[in-house]
């Protein structure tokens, strides 16, 4: 189950980014890693406390792009952290993508 969960999770940081990067009025540039990072998890931490619930996780926009909360591997007191979701999705995006 695990590894389902990671490999939905590297599927949905991958697709993402594209989605991203076209956001920015059209102009031809590109997001590191940690700032789009960074961008997704304000996206998902609604109330600013540098962390994300569960609940927080099901009200955001975010929920339509990652299939599940268990996904963003929260710790063991249920919430991730900013570093921990910056540190996965950094190490998602150096994985070489599989050749089609």
């Amino acid at each position: 189950m695990k590894i389902l969960a990671s490999a939905v999770l590297v599927t949905v940081l991958f697709v993402a980014p594209a989605a991203m990067a076209g956001s920015c009025g059209g102009a031809a540039h590109t997001h590191s890693p940690k700032e789009m990072a960074n961008h997704y998890f304000d996206k998902m931490d609604l109330n600013g406390d540098k962390v994300v619930t569960k609940e927080e996780f099901e009200k955001s926009k975010m929920q339509k792009m990652v299939k599940s909360f268990d996904a963003l591997k929260p710790d063991d007191n249920g919430v991730v952290k900013r570093s921990s979701f910056i540190e996965l999705f950094i190490k998602a995006h150096s994985t070489p993508k599989p050749k089609a």
